[in-house]
């Protein structure tokens, strides 16, 4: 009896190990392939988005919005400006074939990318024909653009083809998963076949594992919310099915009350048409890309009605024959403000000398350009000194920041307010004739006299040109200007000049 039952506790007992032996096994294959299989998807997926991403760039940097649209900018208009960008565009565009010929690429694809690069080698031959022949100014643009005329055509197939190619990359690898999800799938059911009846011995390894997902899941939880971008998926009507904690921070809702709302709510109304459009036109695309409103600033809309400038990439992931897609956005309000700190005067929210001078000298060659009106307008608060030695900078500060805040208020949106320095202040009216801008100037000191609560005036003078010639420039704008605000303050201030040019010097006044 006690030989048999030892043999029974012995074979209790090998058995036990020999079960235990095989579910570890078995769950260790069954472990290795989820390993294999996540490992594979996200080398495969990442060369992929490489890829995908590489290509984005190379059509960006090359193509019509950025290269060739320089390119045919600077051929029609002979402006240097756009030459300059070419030859950036060049630059970005030859850095981004170095990448692609970096990656693993098939030889179809390696002969494509070298139709882009030869394409590309034609494009940038012609530039500097184009360069050469503007120098030298022996043709017009019309017959430098029929010289530098550059098919693009077998570009633009080579494109398509690369496109596709990483499409198909795309597809292999998901049915490559598919067939690794397959086969372990197969190897979970025959271990489940196997070691049915013995799984209440090793229940607890189920609880193990139970623990280990949900940590797992709330790791994954953990850095869904951490990250500093805002992310949102939504699916293909639009409605957001999750978000992340930067996405609440960031539009003032709550997760609740995001979560079946749909992103045009996100953005001004202004946009919400077209944002359905692009959206319906983006489903079924994999890569990833940057969203603009025709070339504007990227806002969203917070719960408050604000308008915040934001940065967005978005990209569509197919999940059960169903498009998602997602969002990964940046919030640029921290840079805008940056920005501002280094274009606004402190004191008075407009803009600082450095800024208004680069714009005037921009506004005077585009007046030139175009053949169009431009005024400037110089002002000087009256007794400012007087002020600030009797009542104090704190006053003085004071009074500027009204000034500032008055110009804001009756500028239109097309002009420039910026601070020259002290108490003299410039206003910058672009396709504006002398005479309306004597009119605003006399408009600025009377309204400003009603509006001051530190009893100052103004003194402006003003410079006007309906026609400006070649020789002109930004210095002699503002010189002129000067001299009228001179004439305003010997005339006993309170009020605004025009600058009538000398009658010795009228046949030189551009």
């Amino acid at each position: 009896m006690n030989k048999r039952i030892f043999l029974q506790i012995s074979g209790l007992v090998i058995f036990t190990i020999l079960v235990s032996g095989g579910l570890f096994y078995w769950s260790t294959l069954l472990n290795h392939s989820i390993s294999s299989f996540h490992q594979s998807w996200q080398s495969e997926t990442e060369v992929a988005i490489k890829r995908a991403e590489l290509l984005a760039e190379l059509e960006r940097s090359f193509g019509y919005n950025g290269f060739i649209h320089h390119f045919k900018n600077y051929v029609l208009r002979q402006d240097e400006i756009y030459y300059e960008q070419a030859l950036t565009d060049v630059e970005a565009t030859k850095a981004t074939i170095l990448k692609l010929q970096s990656t693993s690429l098939s030889s179809q694809e390696t002969k494509a990318l070298n139709v882009i690069q030869h394409t590309f080698d034609e494009y940038t031959q012609m530039l500097a024909l184009a360069k050469s022949k503007f120098t030298s100014k022996r043709l017009s643009s019309e017959a430098v653009d029929r010289l530098v005329k550059v098919d693009d055509t077998d570009a633009e197939a080579a494109f398509n083809y690369l496109r596709k190619s990483i499409g198909r990359k795309f597809e292999f690898a998901k049915q490559n998963q598919s067939v690794k999800l397959a086969q372990t799938q197969e190897l979970s059911n025959t271990g489940v076949l196997l070691l049915l009846p013995i799984v209440l011995l090793f229940a607890c390894l189920n609880i193990f594992t139970l623990i280990f997902v949900v940590k797992l899941i709330n790791e994954k939880r953990k850095l869904f919310n951490s990250t500093p971008d805002a992310i949102l998926y939504c699916d293909k009507d639009g409605r957001l099915t999750e978000v992340n904690k930067a996405c609440t921070d960031l539009f003032g809702y709550q997760p609740q009350e995001l979560l079946g709302m749909q992103v045009e709510d996100l953005i001004p109304e202004r946009y919400t048409g077209k944002h359905v459009v692009d959206r319906e036109k983006f489903q079924g695309t994999s890569t990833m890309r940057r969203v603009t409103h025709d070339g504007l600033k990227i806002v969203g809309r917070h719960q408050s009605g604000a308008e915040i400038p934001v940065d967005i990439a978005l990209s569509t992931v197919s999940v059960s024959k169903n498009d998602v897609f997602i969002a990964v956005i940046r919030d640029l309000r921290q840079e805008q403000e940056l920005k501002n700190r280094a274009e606004l005067d402190f004191l008075t929210q407009v803009m600082n000398r450095r800024k208004i001078e680069a714009l005037l000298k921009e506004e005077v060659q585009r007046a030139i350009r175009y053949h169009r009106a431009l005024s400037l307008l110089v002002i000087d608060v009256d007794h400012f000194k007087q002020l600030n030695d009797t009542a104090g900078h704190q006053d003085g500060d004071n009074a500027l920041k009204e000034v500032g805040q008055f110009l804001r208020e009756q500028a239109r949106p097309s002009d420039h307010i910026g601070r020259w320095g002290g108490d003299e202040f410039v206003i910058i009216c672009p396709e504006t004739r002398p005479d309306a801008a004597l009119n605003f100037a006399q408009r600025l000191v009377h309204e400003f006299t009603r509006f001051t609560s530190f009893g100052l005036t103004f003194s402006i003078g003003v410079a006007g040109y309906e026609l400006i010639g070649e020789s002109f420039n930004h210095k002699r704008c503002f010189e002129e200007a000067d001299l009228a605000l001179y004439e305003s303050k010997k005339s006993g201030r309170d009020r605004a000049s025009l600058y009538i040019a000398p009658r010795s010097s009228l046949d030189k006044k551009a």
